[in-house]
């Protein structure tokens, strides 16, 4: 008989101990997290009360340097400064010679920045290569437009059905 009961006993113990287990780990898990908690606190208040003495020490830094050592940082970040503005500027001088470029030579303001060349003879060139690429028999001339066929015609662009449907019209 005490077999049996030493039998029963002990499956009851093993079912007992894996149902706590669940709760012990849960536990576990619980006091993991605020022991986590507390020292993200501590840490926190550690930092608000060494701010100040960071904040301090770059004063006193700030305080010791000598007057070259200013110096050549003021010199640096003006160098940088220069830097910046120089390439801005050089931006805006090639796009104004683009302009002028295009304004010269005919040439839509659209067209302007489209133009390929970094001194004013190479952008001429170019502005002269695109007008002729798109329009045939001079500026502000293109042959036959409208007149269905013909290429004797000549008008601008946007009037030659116009003109030619006068012209015609009159003979």
């Amino acid at each position: 008989m005490s077999e049996n009961a030493s039998e029963q006993s002990a499956p009851e113990t093993a079912a007992t101990e894996t149902a706590d287990a669940p709760a012990q780990d849960a536990t576990d898990w619980k006091s993991e997290a605020r022991k986590w908690e507390a020292r993200a606190k501590e840490n926190s208040a550690k930092v608000a009360e060494l701010s100040p003495l960071a904040e301090r020490l770059a004063e006193i830094e700030e305080s010791t340097k000598t007057a070259e050592q200013k110096a050549a940082e003021r010199a640096a970040a003006l160098e940088e400064s220069d830097r910046e503005k120089g390439a801005t500027i050089s931006g805006l001088e090639s796009k104004l010679l683009r302009y002028e470029v295009a304004a010269a030579k005919g040439l839509d303001l659209k067209a302007a920045l489209r133009l390929q060349g970094s001194t004013k003879e190479e952008l001429e060139a170019d502005a002269d290569d695109f007008a002729k690429s798109f329009i045939a028999g001079g500026v502000g001339e293109v042959p036959g437009a409208g007149s269905r066929g013909t290429t004797d015609v000549k008008t601008t662009p946007g009037l030659g059905t116009l003109t030619h449907a006068y012209e015609t019209a009159g003979k």
